[in-house]
């Protein structure tokens, strides 16, 4: 990672190319994953809905890996708060338990986490009815975060720290 500080480019440039990749990689595995689900279960999700709400949330979370990756050296020491990160937004955000069902605390949580948008966004695009104003809230929401990660991980890096 030295060596690319040290190219005449900056870190936001860096961090920006990895997320595109990493859009780019969520892009083809969600398709793949989409593809197999569709020959099984009888789903028949809006095209262009599903495909911004997949498209904002691999770009989204490309970011967040690459913000909770950058303040660690290697891989094996940033696997495991990684991990823990993943594992406790996944169950908390309306992925596996409606959050309809969760307590006002949880709720307060989950709609802290980008996750929880992301499930919100998919669902309404492969269950409908779409709520606009819900569905557009959702996509803004992930957009943000994705700036966020952005921003703080080219700081992370900028910082020489790393």
């Amino acid at each position: 990672m030295h060596t690319l500080l040290a190219a005449p480019v900056t870190p936001l440039a860096i961090v920006l190319g990895k997320a595109l990749a990493g859009l780019a990689f969520g892009l083809v595995l969600a398709s793949a994953y989409t593809a197999v689900v569709l020959l099984f279960l009888p789903l028949r999700p809006n095209p262009i809905l599903f495909s911004l709400a997949a498209l904002l949330s691999s770009f989204c979370f490309s970011a967040f890996g690459l913000c909770l990756a950058a303040p660690f050296r290697d891989i094996p020491q940033a696997m495991p708060p990684a991990t823990v990160v993943r594992i406790v937004m996944v169950f908390l955000s309306g992925a596996f338990v409606p959050l309809e069902a969760a307590s006002p605390s949880w709720l307060y949580v989950a709609r802290l986490l980008p996750l929880t948008y992301a499930v919100d966004a998919l669902r309404q695009a492969v269950n409908g009815p779409v709520n606009v104003r819900g569905f557009a809230v959702d996509l803004g929401v992930l957009f943000l975060y994705a700036v966020v990660f952005l921003i703080v991980t080219a700081w992370l890096l900028g910082k020489g720290d790393v």
